[in-house]
């Protein structure tokens, strides 16, 4: 199979370590643009501005997140199918990550906060708004659902993979993902940066104290 189990405690730290590279980049990127001046130089880039129509259809969506939930449907499939509890472990496992990171923390965050969106800033003259608890889906910027479920697919993946470019690959993948959501005004650089962050905390939790423990357990 292209994915292994075999060997993913090895490769645990280096997984780890391609995950916070990425976030402390972002941090460095945001501390030089700057966190609302960071969607402005994604929106007015050149390649954006011409294909804003495409940019909607293609990136304010959940279009880009299929390709890892469809990795782990296929894993799932192939854990009924070969009735192999370790391949069971792993999609069990990412799905715990799933629901409590993406599910309940970020969603609670983004309730709690009220962190308004870029777009729902537009026309007003703020950098930023914050108005506290709410329920309105224009203020509920803070932080990125997208960027912590694309990050934690990514750590997941990343894990079960046998070679380093693989590794850097999926999780540049789950980075682009991130920055889409400044493309369309969805969120703020530092939203996805925190959303990244505790995505990829939320996986190693998970990993280091759930399914690799489990998998110490199980031979099948």
């Amino acid at each position: 199979m292209f994915l292994q189990i075999a060997g993913s405690k090895e490769r645990l730290p280096s997984v780890t370590a391609i995950w916070l590279f990425l976030v402390l980049a972002g941090v460095v990127w945001v501390l030089w643009v700057g966190n609302r001046h960071g969607v402005d130089v994604i929106v007015q880039s050149v390649w954006v501005s011409e294909h804003r129509e495409l940019v909607r259809i293609l990136w304010d969506t959940n279009y880009f997140l299929f390709p890892f939930y469809a990795a782990f449907l296929a894993l799932l499939i192939y854990a009924w199918y070969m009735r192999s509890r370790r391949w069971l472990a792993v999609v069990a496992s990412y799905l715990l990550a799933q629901l409590v990171c993406g599910v309940i923390v970020v969603r609670l965050l983004k309730v709690l906060t009220g962190e308004a969106r870029p777009r729902t800033l537009e026309g007003t003259g703020l950098d930023s708004q914050w108005i506290g608890p709410t329920l309105q889906h224009g203020y509920h910027s803070f932080p990125s659902g997208h960027s912590a479920d694309a990050f934690i697919s990514a750590f997941f993946l990343a894990l079960l993979l046998p070679r380093p470019w693989m590794r850097v690959a999926v999780f540049a993948y789950a980075a682009f993902n991130a920055m889409t959501r400044l493309a369309v005004s969805r969120h703020f650089p530092v939203d996805i940066i925190v959303g990244a962050l505790l995505g990829g905390f939320a996986a190693l939790l998970t990993v280091r104290y759930v399914l690799l423990p489990w998998l110490s357990r199980v031979r099948s």
